[in-house]
């Protein structure tokens, strides 16, 4: 797996501690689940925009 690295400005990491408050998870948990949803929302559009392609080639 790889290891995705991001630097946060202190009104993001307090933004982010409200929003993982707000949903009841810990900073972790909420960092994990927004990263796979952002993770699995580029790998759906990079489907779509290769389905033109796929179906040239076949």
């Amino acid at each position: 797996m790889d290891i995705i690295q991001a630097e946060f400005n202190e009104s993001q990491i307090e933004e982010i501690q409200r929003l993982a408050a707000a949903m009841n998870m810990s900073v972790e948990e909420f960092v994990e689940t927004a990263t796979r949803k952002l993770v699995a929302e580029a790998k759906d559009r990079v489907k779509e925009q290769l389905k033109p392609r796929l179906k040239v080639i076949k």
